[in-house]
C-alpha cells in the first residue's frame, strides 16, 4: 500500500511540478523583478498571520489511534474558526503592509488572497480523512488539477496585462478547484457538522503544533519582509525567484515522499512501537534521490537561470546556488517534525524551533547588510545550526545506534559527489560561464545520472531497490527477455 501510495503521489507530483515550473518560467519572462517582488512580499505579509494555519488540526486527526465522529466534527469546527479569523486578518492587514513597504500595490493582492482560507474550510474533512486512509490517488488527482488551473490562470492573466495581480488570481482559482475536487472525490467524508466535544486535547496539540510550525513560518516570512524593506522590492523579486525555484524543487520532492512516509511511520509506530529501521530506510531514499538534484542545480545555476528566465534574472543565480546548498545540508535532519509528532514530544520541538527561528531571523537581518548573497549565505548558517540543534534529538527519537545518521550522511555525500562530478568539471572548465553550451550541460547531466545509478547499485542502496521495483511494474507487460534481464540485474544488486 505504501509503495502504491508513493507512486501515485510521486507521479502526479512530477506532472504538477512540470506544469507549475513551466508556468513560472513563462510568468518570469512576462513580469519584471519588481512585479514579482510585490507578490512575494504580499505572500510574506500574509504568512505572518498564517502562523494560525499551522495549528495542526489535520495532523491530530491523522495520528489519532482511535477516531470517532465527534473528534472529526470538533476538528472541522476548530479549523473553520481559524480559517475565518485568518481571512479577516489578512484583509485587515493589507493597508498596513502596503504602508510599511511604501508600495500601495501590496494592498489589493492581499485583499484577494484573503479569500483562500475561506475556501479551505469545505475541503478539510475530505482531505484529512483521505490522508489517514492513505488514499493518495484522489488527493494527487485533485492536487494536479488545481495546479493546472492555478498555472493556467496565472499565465493567462500575466499575458493580458494583469501584472502583479496575476499570481493572486491563480492562487484563488487553484484553491477553489481544490475545494471542489476534494468535496467530490472525498464525498463520503464530506459533511458540515459542528462540535466542541474534543476541543481540550485538540487545543493543547494545536498550540504545540502552532508553536513549532508557526514560529518557523513566521521567521521565514519576516525574513522576506525585512529583505524587501532593506534591499527593495526588485531585489526581493530576484531573491524570490531563486528562493521559489529552490523551494519548488525541494518541496515537490521532499513533500511528495514525506507526506506518504509520515502516514506509514505513524502506522508502524502504532503497531510495532519502533521507528529506527523504517526511518533510516526512508531517510536514505530521500537523501539519495534529492542530494544529487539539489547540489546539481547549485553547480549549474547560471546556465539554468539563463535558459529558463533570461538575462534579466541572472542576478538570482548565485543566491540560488547557495540556497540549494542550504537545502542539501538540511537533509541531515530531514523528517524531524514527523518524528516529534509521532513520538508525541512536541513540547521539546517547540523550544528547539523557537531558538532556531530567532537565530534564523537574526542571521537573515545581518545577511541583508551584505546584499542578496549575504541573505542566501544566512540560509546555510541556519541549516548548520539546525543540525546542531536536532542531531542528537533524532538519534534519541528513533533509538539510533552509534553513527547511524553519520553513516547515512557519508553515504549521501558519496552518492551526490558521483552524480554531480561531470557537471562540476564542466563548469570549472568553462569558468562558471552562464552561456555554457546546452549540449555540454545536457551531456554532463546524463553522465552524472549514469554515475549515480551505478553508485546506488554498488552500495546496494534501498533507493536502487525502489527504482528496480518501479521498473518491474512498468515492464510488467514487456517481452520475456526484458523481464529476465531485469531479474538478473536485481539479483546482482543483492
Amino acid at each position: 500500500m505504501i509503495r502504491k501510495a508513493f507512486y501515485w503521489s510521486a507521479s502526479t507530483q512530477i506532472v504538477s511540478f512540470l506544469v507549475a515550473f513551466s508556468g513560472s518560467v513563462i510568468v518570469a519572462r512576462l513580469l519584471s523583478p519588481r512585479e514579482m517582488g510585490i507578490y512575494a512580499v504580499s505572500l510574506a505579509t500574509m504568512g505572518v498571520l498564517q502562523i494560525f494555519a499551522s495549528f495542526g488540526v489535520g495532523e491530530y486527526v491523522i495520528r489519532a489511534v482511535q477516531l470517532d465522529d465527534e473528534t472529526v466534527d470538533s476538528a472541522f469546527t476548530l479549523n473553520a474558526l481559524i480559517s475565518i479569523a485568518l481571512a479577516a486578518g489578512i484583509y485587515s492587514i493589507s493597508h498596513i503592509g502596503a504602508r510599511f513597504l511604501s508600495d500601495s500595490a501590496v494592498a489589493p493582492v492581499l485583499q484577494l488572497l484573503s479569500i483562500i482560507p475561506l475556501l479551505s474550510i469545505l475541503n478539510f474533512r475530505p482531505s484529512v480523512m483521505l490522508q489517514r486512509e492513505i488514499e493518495f490517488r484522489s488527493i494527487s488527482i485533485v492536487g494536479l488539477t488545481a495546479t493546472i488551473f492555478t498555472t493556467g490562470t496565472t499565465v493567462t492573466a500575466a499575458y493580458f496585462g494583469a501584472s502583479y495581480m496575476s499570481q493572486a488570481y491563480g492562487g484563488v482559482i487553484g484553491a477553489l478547484i481544490s475545494s471542489i475536487g476534494l468535496a467530490i472525490l472525498g464525498r463520503r467524508h464530506f459533511a458540515i457538522r459542528f462540535s466542541i466535544v474534543a476541543w481540550r486535547p485538540m487545543l493543547a496539540f494545536g498550540m504545540q503544533m502552532m508553536s513549532i510550525g508557526g514560529i518557523s513560518a513566521l521567521a521565514a516570512r519576516l525574513s522576506d519582509i525585512i529583505l524587501g524593506h532593506m534591499l527593495g522590492l526588485p531585489a526581493l523579486g530576484l531573491f524570490g525567484r531563486a528562493s521559489n525555484l529552490a523551494t519548488m524543487i525541494f518541496s515537490n520532492m521532499y513533500g511528495t515522499i514525506t507526506r506518504v512516509v509520515f502516514v506509514k511511520l505513524s502506522q508502524d509506530y502504532r503497531e510495532h512501537g519502533k521507528l529506527r529501521e523504517p526511518f533510516l530506510k526512508w531517510l536514505r531514499v530521500i537523501a539519495g534521490f534529492m542530494g544529487p538534484v539539489l547540489l546539481g542545480l547549485a553547480v549549474l545555476s547560471k546556465p539554468a537561470i539563463l535558459l529558463l528566465y533570461g538575462e534579466k534574472w541572472l542576478g538570482a543565480a548565485l543566491p540560488l546556488s547557495l540556497l540549494m546548498v542550504a537545502h542539501f545540508i538540511a537533509l541531515r535532519f530531514a523528517m524531524n517534525w514527523e518524528l516529534f509528532v509521532i513520538r508525541d514530544q512536541l513540547k521539546v520541538q517547540t523550544a528547539l524551533e523557537f531558538v532556531r527561528s530567532v537565530v534564523s531571523l537574526f542571521n537573515r537581518a545581518i545577511g541583508c547588510l551584505f546584499g542578496l548573497v549575504g541573505a542566501a549565505v544566512a540560509s546555510i548558517v541556519d541549516a548548520i545550526f539546525s543540525i546542531v540543534l536536532y542531531g542528537k534529538q533524532i538519534d534519541r527519537l528513533i533509538e539510533a545506534e552509534p553513527n547511524d545518521l553519520m553513516h547515512a550522511t557519508a553515504e549521501t555525500i558519496g552518492i551526490t559527489f558521483a552524480a554531480i562530478f561531470p557537471a562540476f568539471v564542466l563548469m570549472v572548465w568553462t569558468g562558471w560561464d552562464a552561456h555554457t553550451p546546452l549540449p555540454l550541460v545536457s551531456a554532463s547531466v546524463a553522465m552524472g545520472a549514469i554515475f549515480w545509478l551505478v553508485t546506488l547499485a554498488w552500495l546496494r542502496h534501498p533507493l536502487f531497490e525502489e527504482i528496480r521495483s518501479l521498473a518491474a511494474n512498468l515492464l510488467m507487460r514487456c517481452s520475456p527477455v526484458a523481464r529476465r534481464g531485469l531479474t538478473i540485474l536485481g539479483r546482482r544488486s543483492q
